[in-house]
């Protein structure tokens, strides 16, 4: 018997035949599929539904999702249609829907570590703060008494006398410029995790940019009790071993180990000289310098801070040019507003005055450039910027050569009065000619050689207007309140004038 046969016998035994009428409480097709278009009519919004389906983009997984539903429900409404119900009948939900004040499933931020509150976010601004100050003692206070710092393998390698010692690091750090910053911490409920940002002087010089650490902190009532760093830098620690390279390469007799470890540096006295005798020369060559510009240019600051004038303008080329920048004003003394060419009685002057009799010390700090032209960032330092913070003048300087020396000096750096400005330091008193207007009146036999502090000294810069500054200008600023070292007190540079 075939497939058709069967189906035959099995229409011929039906009792309820097509030709017998349906009951008047059974479902037909027709009349399911219209109760479907009635509920979803009923559960659709205010809009219609082609406006909605335009508003909304479409989701592949929400249409077959809903495409799924539709389906699911056409076959429980012919289910009911199947099984005779008289009537479809809304179904009451006996689900137990959560309360909206149950905790939340744990996020991400939950388990890396909550933010850290007031109270440790002040303990680590504080701890940067007092680093960054060389605070040495504000350190000290912080730690428990058997605090424990662990730095990381690649740092605390090799000996150093304050490698594991925060407080000492802090006090030496000044020394090399250097300063951390907490970027973010998060609590661990036992230690505090913070990402750290540290730079010095010698990332500065290189453009190596910060070396990024994790520290790890553990604090109770007495302070903190732990602290480990860790977190590598290959470049940097590269570049320190080029360092010490260049400085076994000049085999400069009895020099100490410039290093003590991968990224550590020896901060012995000793090492630190050997750091900072050769760290600004081994940036130059790096930026760009030729060796020969470099000392060329070392050479004329060293020859006039020494008071060796001859030896300083030897060095430029025949009508070599010394360009001041910034005009002569109220609050710049001795800065001239025209070139001047050096070897001129007033350059002579000025230089003799200003290096070898108020023994001002102007040194390049950081340069970068080519074998023709050299730009540094200078610092000065002397009796004329003790009021200054710091007591440093900085400015930018260009030098240029030619085959025969220094052709010109840029000199863009103000030594009484720079770093304030003209509007600020006017009247203030403490630059030069603020000192001598408000003290000097006081003086009436040396008042005259600079009449009101204005323009250029009748007498020009000699001795005798060296030895009135000297003499009242260091008390003066002691008698402000501004900290001036014993030597400019004591009369010792008084003497040879």
């Amino acid at each position: 018997m075939n497939d058709s046969q069967i189906l035959e016998r099995l229409a011929a035994e039906d009792p309820f035949g097509n030709a017998t009428e349906l009951p008047s409480t059974a479902w037909s097709n027709e009349v399911a599929y219209a109760e479907i278009e009635r509920l979803v009519d009923a559960t659709s919004g205010p809009e219609p539904l082609e406006r909605v389906v335009a508003m909304r983009p479409r989701r592949p997984w929400l249409a077959a999702a809903g495409a799924f539903t539709v389906v699911l429900l056409i076959g429980v409404v012919l289910l009911l249609a199947a099984r005779g119900g008289t009537e479809l009948e809304p179904v009451a939900t006996t689900a137990n829907v959560p309360p909206t004040t149950a905790d939340p499933p744990p996020t991400t931020q939950a388990l890396l570590g909550d933010v850290v509150g007031i109270e440790t976010q002040q303990l680590v601004d504080g701890l940067a703060r007092a680093y960054n100050r060389g605070d040495g003692a504000t350190l000290e206070s912080l730690l428990a008494p058997d605090a424990v710092v662990s730095l990381a393998p690649s740092v605390s390698e090799g000996v150093s006398p304050s490698a594991v010692s925060l407080p000492q690091r802090a006090v030496t750090g000044v020394l090399y410029g250097e300063r951390i910053r907490f970027e973010e911490c998060l609590d661990f409920v036992t230690e505090i995790r913070c990402r750290v940002s540290f730079e010095d002087e010698f990332s500065d010089l290189l453009s190596l940019g910060p070396w990024l650490q994790t520290w790890t902190i553990q604090s109770s009532g007495d302070g903190i009790d732990r602290i480990e760093v860790s977190g590598s830098n290959p470049a940097r620690a590269a570049a320190m071993s080029d360092f010490q390279a260049f400085i076994d390469g000049r085999a400069i007799t009895g020099t100490p180990p410039l290093l003590a470890g991968g990224l550590e540096w020896n901060r012995s006295p000793e090492g630190r000289d050997v750091y900072r005798g050769s760290v600004v020369f081994f940036a130059a060559l790096a930026n760009g310098v030729s060796e020969e510009a470099y000392l060329l240019v070392t050479d004329f600051h060293a020859a006039l801070n020494s008071g060796n004038i001859d030896a300083a303008t030897a060095l430029f080329a025949p009508g070599g040019q010394y360009i001041p920048v910034e005009a002569s004003d109220d609050t710049s003394a001795g800065v001239y507003a025209e070139s001047t060419e050096i070897g001129s009685p007033d350059l002579t002057e000025y230089f003799t005055f200003w290096y070898g009799m108020m023994q001002t010390d102007w040194v390049p700090v950081d340069c970068s450039g080519d074998g023709t032209t050299v730009t540094c960032l200078t610092e000065s330092r002397g009796l004329m910027t003790l009021f200054l913070p710091g007591g440093v003048a900085r400015g930018t300087v260009t030098y240029s050569f030619g085959t025969d020396g220094l052709v010109s000096i840029v000199d863009r750096t103000v030594r009484t009065g720079g770093s304030c400005g003209p509007s600020a330091c006017a009247g203030d008193g403490f630059d030069l000619r603020g000192f001598w207007r408000a003290w000097m009146p006081s003086q009436p036999d040396l008042e005259p050689l600079w009449p009101d502090g204005n323009g250029n000294p009748p007498g020009g810069y000699d001795a005798e207007l060296a030895r009135a500054i000297i003499e009242f200008y260091p008390v003066y600023l002691a008698e402000s309140g501004i900290s001036v070292p014993p030597q400019f007190l004591d009369g010792s540079l008084l003497e040879g004038l």
